[in-house]
């Protein structure tokens, strides 16, 4: 076997290391000490227990930590280690009790007695629950009882307790216990504040037995705080309760005060010695010395800085006998539906804190509460109720999920008020998760509720999430006044890739440009829906957590700093509608969820916190509050109405009109033949019919997924039914006029307008004025011949149009198998055309018709997808023709077009005619409207553009991809030819039209 000398040598070096002489030596030291000190700290408690088994009344406390000195004593200003040896009586000079705290006590014990009858065992047979109420300082000053702390607990670093000398009449010499600051827990110098006391029974329910008689022994957890919260106090003590009486002693444990093993003693009267005793000598018992863990010493050690306290409650009696009593705890302890009178609550008619060592007295009055079994019942009824709210409010997720299932429907949701929904229903299931861990007993309950939250927030509203978002995806960028505008939204960047997405590969208008900015960006790739939902889930999950952990601990902050914080988060979280609201102004939509989801989720919502606020006895304690409750309320209504007079009035009707641009619905009117022929547009309402005078339909935009409400027009309004299709053309341009103008109500409105002579044209460029297209083809035709690939066809290539670069290269690239990525594909396309751009020619009929126009003095302008730098390589020889535009020229680049708003969206027509209109302005002429222009176009992506925009289309396009459409030609320009004429050349225009 092969040794590694390097690994021998290392381990002797930290093995002579570790037992050198200055190697771990402090950590064994103090490990030792720890370890005699816990064995010193076992024979503490096994005295303790010795001095508890043969004590007598008369003997006194005995020989027990903090009990060396009388009241009597501290008043003497006498210091002694050594037990009081004198015959004990209740008065000061035996008792750590000041005479007037010890006559307190008396009266507080004795407070129903001759004020009325009390039948036997009318009190509590068992008081365990929660109890809260009020404290009030007695502003007594008593002089402080000094008490040492055995000296084997100094195992590490000091505390700030008197250590006990070790010779037995030394005199201690640390720093005095007077000095203790405010600040020290149990201190409490507030002159009054808030008191809660938790109670709970150390004895099992059967083991209460003729030895102890009636008396059992509780463990009570007591919190004292002053209004504000400012100062906490939080206490540990073990007490006796005394049944037949109504009354309990506590006291607290820690290194320097023994005072469990005392509370025989604390019992203030003789005849209760006794079974005060034999119970804590049977709670004792029950507690085995090997049993005992060195965390117990370093409790009793780290608590010696506390004020040490003792207690006298005494409990108000029920009325009934101890029979009634008996038959109601049989039921809370084992429930079998037995029959029993109504349970009373636990309440405490006065009570008395004081600590010796602190000279400090508490009373308080009036501590009143639910058994621990009625308030577990009320937790499970409320936990029930909520499992309900939360069935209805699947039930309503459902329903609105059903009612939404199209594109259109699905973008007029906000995803901010789902999201905050989603937040609210996520913290619910992780607070309910962590409760299922605390509470045991309403271990199922709880656990059904955090599945249903889980439920709800994770499957059912985060997949509704993942729906808006994908459906809204593309509108992420545009600004509110685009959307005001009511234009259609689209994929928008802020920054442009390498490859424009407004750019083709074949047929494209544009080229790339050159900024430095752009040159190391990469492009924009759509997110597919498994990224989305894994982004949305983190987010989600993210979110969550947080505002868990924020929530978590806003409940440990003061009253004044958690109120604030519970204030401002429900108003927030109760804010769900505001997005909405938002949402249709963006969008310019009227409606949005349905009615019972709104009404249904608002109510739901608003319940609990009207549960809190409104019932003083709620499970969680909280204060009091309806005004609060009211302004939730209102605010809720006020959304709610607010939605309402949206759908009523127009989303935008409290917006004022200066702050709305001019915008429109880019849909034309329907005409009779549209209804028969089928067109895709239902009635405004079910069963009433569309006349064909006044009639009006409401259809879908199928670029900005917005009802419109589109009048249907008559024949009347279009010319002569029996002309020729070209004879009929100033009846099908009087049509025009009836493009729908979204008004700042988002109204639709029309009015019938008499035939209008076009006054301007708009041209495209690429395939209709010139043959740059057949240049695309042949480009990429030579790239797919280096890789052996058929050239391109047109089922292909009428699919690319108007596709972005990204999209349009990944298809090509997909469909031919290419081993290239879009950007490669791209440079080499590039490469051949910049040979072949100076080949371009003018197309029939296009030269001509230009120079028609320009002797005619027809405003005229070319609106171009080309960037600026491919249209000059393309008509830098052509200028004799291009010359004619004068400036009228808008390119894909012109500033005047909003980012992504290139065709088939009709900004590029706007921005063309609003050139010609800006120098009409300039010579004083009246400016043209777009419904009086024409557009000549010769792709589909431009015909739909053209159609939007309201103007006339001339489409002229390739008799190839007439073949590909198959007779789909019609579907875009119209049985009737509504929205313009298909010419094949632009030879075949008919001038007439231009009313010349």
């Amino acid at each position: 076997m092969n040794v590694d000398r390097a690994q021998i040598i290392f381990f002797l070096i930290l093995f002579f290391l570790l037992l050198g002489p200055n190697g771990g030596n402090d950590l064994s030291n103090e490990n030792r000490n720890k370890v005699i000190s816990f064995k010193q700290f076992k024979e503490d408690i096994q005295h303790s227990n010795e001095v508890l088994r043969n004590s007598t009344w008369e003997e006194g406390y005995g020989d027990l930590a903090g009990f060396s000195l009388s009241y009597q004593d501290a008043l003497d200003g006498l210091n002694r280690s050594s037990p009081i040896n004198n015959s004990f009586t209740e008065d000061q000079k035996y008792s750590i009790l000041p005479n007037e705290i010890s006559e307190l006590a008396m009266d507080i014990w004795s407070a129903e007695e001759g004020t009325k009858k009390i039948r036997s065992g009318s009190f509590p047979l068992n008081v365990s629950g929660t109890l809260r109420g009020q404290f009030h300082n007695s502003n007594k000053s008593f002089t402080r009882i000094p008490m040492v702390l055995p000296p084997f607990y100094n195992y590490s670093h000091p505390l700030q307790v008197m250590v006990q000398p070790t010779t037995e009449f030394d005199d201690p010499t640390p720093t005095p216990i007077e000095e203790k600051e405010a600040d020290i827990n149990g201190n409490i110098t507030d002159f009054e504040g808030d008191l809660m006391i938790r109670i709970g029974s150390l004895d099992e329910y059967t083991s209460i037995n003729e030895y102890c008689k009636d008396t059992t022994v509780m463990s009570l957890e007591v919190e004292a705080n002053d209004f504000d919260e400012l100062h906490q106090h939080k206490l540990n003590l073990i007490g006796l309760y005394h049944q037949n009486s109504g009354n309990l002693v506590a006291t607290t444990r820690t290194g320097k005060f023994d005072g469990v093993h005392a509370l025989p003693h604390l019992t203030l009267y003789q005849e209760l010695f006794n079974q005060s005793k034999n119970a804590m000598i049977q709670r004792t018992n029950k507690t085995h010395l090997e049993d005992l863990e060195i965390s117990t010493m370093d409790y009793f050690r780290e608590t010696s800085d506390n004020c040490e306290h003792v207690m006298y409650l005494h409990f108000e009696s029920t009325g009934l006998s101890k029979d009634e009593l008996r038959q109601i705890d049989d039921e809370l302890f084992t429930p079998i539906g037995r029959p029993h009178m109504k349970i009373p609550p636990v309440k405490v008619t006065s009570g008395l804190l004081y600590s010796p060592d602190c000279g400090i007295s508490i009373n308080f009055d009036e501590i009143v509460g639910p058994r621990k079994e009625v308030q577990e019942q009320r937790l499970r009824n409320v936990i029930l109720s909520g499992i309900v709210i939360l069935f209805v409010q699947i039930f309503f997720s459902v329903q609105q999920m059903s009612a939404t299932t199209t594109p259109s429907t699905i973008s007029r949701i906000s995803f901010s008020t789902l999201a905050i929904l989603n937040l609210i229903d996520g913290s619910l299931s992780i607070l309910y998760a962590l409760c299922s861990v605390v509470y045991e007993r309403l271990y199922l309950p709880i656990t059904v509720s955090a599945f249903l939250s889980f439920t709800l927030a994770s499957v059912f509203e985060m997949r509704y999430m993942i729906s808006i978002y994908l459906s809204q995806m593309n509108e992420r960028n545009v600004s509110m006044r685009t959307a005001l505008q009511g234009t259609p939204v689209d994929n928008i960047n802020e920054t442009q890739p390498l490859v424009d997405n407004n750019e083709t590969i074949l047929p494209t208008t544009q080229a790339p440009t050159t900024t430095p900015q752009q040159q190391n960006l990469r492009p924009t790739i759509l997110e597919d829906e498994q990224t989305v939902s894994g982004q949305i889930y983190t987010r989600f999950f993210f979110f969550l957590i947080a505002f868990t952990f924020l929530i978590l601990n806003a409940i440990l902050w003061p009253r004044k700093s958690r109120l604030i914080f519970e204030y401002i988060t429900v108003f927030a979280l109760s804010s769900f509608w505001v997005p909405q609201v938002y949402r249709n102004v963006y969008r310019g939509t009227r409606k949005s969820f349905n009615w019972g989801f709104v009404i249904g989720t608002s109510i739901l919502r608003v319940l609990p916190v009207g549960y809190v606020c409104l019932y003083k006895h709620n499970v969680f304690y909280h204060h009091y509050d309806p005004i609060f409750f009211i302004v939730i309320v209102s605010w809720l209504g006020l959304q709610i109405l607010v939605l309402q007079l949206q759908e009523f009035l127009g989303p935008r009707f409290f917006v004022p009109d200066k702050m709305l641009p001019a915008a429109y619905d880019y849909h034309p009117v329907l005409t009779e033949s549209d209804l028969e022929n089928g067109f895709g547009a239902s009635e405004e309402e079910e069963g009433h019919h569309v006349t064909h005078e006044d009639g009006r339909c409401v259809v879908d935009c199928a670029i900005c997924m917005s009802e419109l409400k589109v009048p249907v027009v008559s024949r009347k309004g279009l010319g002569n039914e029996e002309s020729t299709e070209h004879s009929n053309i100033p009846g099908i341009l009087s049509r025009r006029v009836y493009m729908c103008v979204r008004s700042e109500n988002n109204d639709a409105r029309s009015a019938m307008a008499s035939s209008r002579t076009i006054k301007a044209c708009l041209f495209d460029m690429d395939g209709l004025l010139i043959n740059s297209e057949d240049i695309y083809t042949i480009s990429l035709t030579k790239v797919l011949e280096t890789y052996g690939k058929p050239p391109l066809t047109w089922d292909l290539k009428i699919k690319l149009q108007g596709r972005p670069g990204p999209s349009a290269s990944k298809l090509v690239i997909e469909h031919y198998d290419l081993p290239l990525t879009p950007e490669e594909l791209f440079a080499k396309t590039t490469a051949v055309q910049m040979d072949l751009w100076p080949t371009v020619k003018f197309l029939p009929g296009a030269l001509e018709l230009l120079q028609y126009l320009d002797t005619k003095k027809i405003p005229f302008a070319l609106a171009t997808s080309s960037h600026k730098l491919n249209y000059d390589r393309k008509t830098g020889h052509l200028q004799h023709g291009f010359d004619l535009f004068r400036h009228h020229i808008v390119t894909g680049d012109d500033s005047r077009i909003p980012p992504g708003k290139g065709k088939p969206f009709p900004d590029i027509w706007f921005a063309a005619l609003e050139s010609l209109n800006k120098e009409r302005k300039q010579h004083g002429q009246d400016t043209i409207d777009i419904a009086e222009c024409l557009v000549f176009e010769d792709g589909v992506p431009g015909v739909e553009a053209g159609k939007a925009s309201g103007a006339y289309v001339i489409w002229v396009p390739d008799e190839r991809a007439l073949k590909v459409l198959a007779g789909k030609e019609k579907e875009i320009i119209g049985e009737n030819n509504e929205h313009g004429i298909i010419l094949r050349s632009l030879e075949d225009f008919d001038k007439t039209m231009l009313g010349s």
